[in-house]
């Protein structure tokens, strides 16, 4: 019968130094771990930041420019209110500039909000004031 007992010992040292190189890379780990996290931590205050700034600047709508053009008392063409639009970053929805811009003077028309002087040329409507 062979002594297995050194065997042994030095079995259980080897398995040591394993748990022992083990527990090293855990802590290793755990702070790359913390360090992501503080990454990202940074990251995603950085980017809310950004973000605020975006919406800070919003983008006007195709109606607010329109607005703003035919409150200036001047006559404007659609073609015109189009092209401010486009400028300014409107979103059409998908919709040809033009075509939006028409859309929405139409329906301005309807409700009595503008008037059309033809040729594609519109301004707000004038109210007569009573004498």
């Amino acid at each position: 019968m062979r002594d297995i007992r050194q065997d042994l010992r030095e079995r259980l040292m080897t398995v040591q130094n394993e748990l022992l190189e083990l527990r090293k890379r855990v802590t290793d780990l755990e702070d790359e771990r913390r360090s992501l996290l503080s990454l990202s931590e940074a990251e995603n205050r950085r980017w809310v930041t950004a973000e605020n700034i975006i919406h800070s600047e919003r983008i006007p709508t195709v109606r607010e420019v329109i607005d703003e053009l035919l409150n200036t008392g001047e006559e404007w063409s659609a073609l015109t209110m189009a092209q401010v639009a486009l400028k300014r970053g409107c979103d059409f929805e998908g919709s040809a500039p033009g075509r939006a811009v028409h859309g929405i003077l139409l329906g301005m028309l309807k409700s009595g909000q503008v008037e059309t002087l033809g040729e594609g040329r519109w301004r707000l409507k004038q109210i007569a004031l009573a004498s």
